[in-house]
């Protein structure tokens, strides 16, 4: 429900400081998450657009919340 590692190069870096709150991300859109002297390169391929907590993806980051948006580049229509 949240996505998958990333086997690819990511568009963008994500370094989440201690005392971050939140990530913003889109759809289908790969980053490479530090947080924590933890890295993952993540393609967020979830079912909607429901904020969840980053934990889920990578430990350590319990207090940070991703934010998903829709990718307009893969809006159908």
């Amino acid at each position: 429900p949240y996505g998958y590692v990333a086997s690819g190069v990511a568009g963008r870096l994500l370094n989440v400081d201690r005392g971050a709150k939140s990530i913003n991300v889109s759809r289908l859109e790969t980053v490479q998450i530090n947080v924590g002297g933890k890295s993952v390169s993540w393609t967020f391929d979830t079912f909607g657009t429901a904020p969840f907590p980053l934990s889920k993806i990578i430990s350590g980051a319990e207090e940070v919340t991703v934010y998903v948006a829709e990718n307009q580049d893969h809006r159908g229509g």
